[in-house]
């Protein structure tokens, strides 16, 4: 009489069909991640446009309200401390703002990280915060998409006064 002898493993087939299966799921998860890693850097540049804002307008307050100093912080390249005293002239008080954010704001370009997100500049650029200035006012524009489009910018301005 023979012995059956048992034998315990996977068959070939039944490999093939667990690879194929999760093939699958990691092509359906890659989608889905960069769909999610897209959507966080777009709302990103949305907070940082309006921190922006809020910040230069809350800066600008200070002088109004009295204070002898504004746009109080550290130097994003040196390290240094940075401070503008307060001017009679709104157009003054405007440029030091400019000059104020581009200085202290530490947020860095979602798509490119090595580089800041706020900067001088008058156009729409994917991932840049860009400050204008025109007198008294500034101006300040982000975009978080490709092209640009003006579902996928923003433009705001604060006026010194």
């Amino acid at each position: 009489m023979k012995k059956k002898k048992n034998i315990k493993g996977f068959t070939l087939i039944e490999l093939l069909v667990v690879v194929a299966i999760i093939g699958v799921l990691a092509a359906v998860g890659v989608t889905a991640f960069q769909g999610f890693t897209d959507n966080a850097k777009q709302q990103a540049m949305k907070s940082i446009h309006s921190g922006v804002v809020k910040k230069v307008s809350a800066e600008l307050q200070k002088c109004s309200i009295g204070s002898s100093t504004f746009m109080n912080g550290t130097n994003r390249t040196s390290g240094a401390a940075y401070s503008v005293a307060c001017n009679a002239n709104s157009s003054t008080n405007a440029a030091n703002a400019y000059n104020g954010l581009i200085a202290t704001s530490n947020d860095k370009n979602p798509w490119t990280t090595s580089n800041f997100a706020v900067n001088g500049g008058n156009g729409f650029v994917k991932g840049q915060t860009n400050i204008q200035r025109a007198g008294n006012i500034l101006y300040i524009r982000s975009c978080w998409n490709d092209g640009c489009a003006a579902a996928n910018r923003q433009q705001d301005s604060v006026q010194a006064e």
